[in-house]
């Protein structure tokens, strides 16, 4: 499940919450609270 934040859409950012990380090893990572990870991704001008 992931999904866009719109609100860091018009300053070049894209902003996907996820519930788990999957590391390059294969490990999957969870929190343990409950709540999804937020991943920012910055566009390079």
């Amino acid at each position: 499940m992931s999904y866009k934040d719109l609100s860091d859409q018009d300053n070049g950012c894209e902003v996907i919450y996820r519930m788990t990380i999957r590391t390059k090893s294969g490990k999957v990572i969870r929190r343990a609270n409950g709540q999804p990870f937020r991943i920012v991704i910055r566009r390079k001008p």
